[in-house]
């Protein structure tokens, strides 16, 4: 079944099944079992070996989605301020790339070996600074008991599992317990999409920016000093946060409406995919 290699594809099922099925029991739960065992697949294909890298072009990869993809989400969050729309998307600005920078470095050509890198080393940051921004922003409305919780269980738990799993997990697999990250949490929050239309638009517009702007901006710039290779991998980094991982933590800790900026975010992360795949950027 080739069309479950395909992570837009199988994401865009989800998306809309969601949409026709709406809120299921116990989703939350099943969204995070999934996450948990999707990430630990997708992390056990990659050795956690820092040696023999260039740490000045790692570096840059890891400044690229921590600090120019960060700062863009906050400044774009304040627009939202006081809102659930700022919780999550404060959650996101702290949230480490996609794991799926990885494979699509390799379907656009770029320089996968640097993906590797800047994908371990922004891991193994996550565990530090997702509790830290978030808590920064929002002390007044997260318990740091809860936080520090989850970022346990959905960044270290999968990590130190990965470790022990030594079949390789085929894309298919992996993509499919996405689509059970991604389905119960459209579903539960279906009726919110109905509720503000011209808020949703606009905040489309600024995930639209947040991710197929800044990811063609950081490989124009890059191309010309790195090379096309490496401004490939430097995009994905512009382009990418673990949505569904945002999805998760956000609705945990606050409320269903605070993962609708990943929900669209991940819907422009999937034009961004098709028009890596079709090598149209």
């Amino acid at each position: 079944m080739k069309f479950l290699s395909s992570f837009s594809f199988v994401v865009s099922i989800a998306v809309i099944a969601g949409f026709i099925v709406g809120e299921i029991p116990y989703g939350n739960e099943i969204a995070t079992i999934a996450l948990i065992i999707a990430m630990t697949l997708s992390i056990s294909n990659i050795p956690f070996k820092l040696s023999d890298f260039d740490r000045k072009k790692v570096a840059f990869a890891v400044i690229i989605n921590y600090v120019f993809l960060s700062s863009i989400i906050l400044i774009f969050s304040m627009l939202f301020y006081r809102s659930e729309f700022f919780n999550g998307m404060i959650v996101m600005a702290a949230a480490p790339p996609a794991v799926a920078v990885l494979p699509l470095t390799k379907i656009a050509g770029g320089n996968e070996r640097l993906s590797l890198f800047a994908l371990i080393l922004s891991y193994i940051l996550a565990i530090f600074i997702m509790p830290a921004l978030i808590y920064i922003f929002l002390a007044k409305f997260v318990s740091i008991f809860d936080l520090l919780k989850s970022v346990a269980l959905l960044i270290l738990l999968p990590m130190i599992l990965s470790r022990f799993i030594k079949v390789k997990s085929s894309n298919e697999i992996i993509n499919a317990f996405f689509f059970f990250v991604i389905f119960p949490i459209i579903g539960a929050n279906r009726r919110l999409f109905f509720v503000d239309a011209k808020l949703l638009i606009f905040l489309s517009m600024l995930m639209a920016i947040r991710t197929i702007g800044s990811g063609s901006m950081i490989k124009y710039i890059t191309k010309k000093k790195f090379g096309a290779k490496n401004a490939i991998s430097y995009s994905m980094f512009a382009a990418f946060k673990n949505e569904g991982l945002v999805m998760i933590l956000a609705s945990s800790l606050f409320t269903p409406s605070a993962a609708i900026p990943a929900i669209i975010a991940t819907i422009f992360e999937l034009v961004w995919v098709a028009m890596v795949e079709a090598n149209l950027i």
